[in-house]
């Protein structure tokens, strides 16, 4: 009898990790883990960003899309978010403000002559 339940609580193990691995490539869980990953990632960048929109370098952006939202669950639901996001992450590579123009750039170094 313990050989033939040993057997059993087997086969059902088995059976259990087929059908974890065969939904794990199922299209929902990729969809919740995509969603989770992007709540994520507008928790962790609500206040820098935040503070970077409100600069008053960024006027045209903030006239564009209006006030940022209050909270970080919002951001999903606000219509400027790719667009904010983008230039946000835009600036951290390059220090490009959003808003600015060619007046308002620093004009370049000049070389000191010997």
């Amino acid at each position: 009898a313990p050989r033939a339940a040993r057997r059993t609580r087997q086969r059902t193990r088995r059976a259990a990790r087929r059908a974890m691995t065969a939904n794990a490539f199922d299209g929902q869980n990729n969809e919740y883990e995509a969603d989770a990953e992007a709540r994520a990632e507008q928790k962790m960048l609500f206040q820098p960003v935040r503070k970077w929109y409100a600069d008053k370098r960024n006027v045209s952006l903030q006239a564009a899309h209006g006030l940022f939202p209050a909270m970080w669950l919002e951001l999903g639901k606000w219509d400027g978010w790719k667009a904010v996001r983008k230039a946000y992450l835009k600036f951290q590579d390059t220090g490009e403000w959003a808003g600015a123009t060619a007046s308002a750039a620093p004009p370049p170094p000049v070389a000191e002559a010997p």
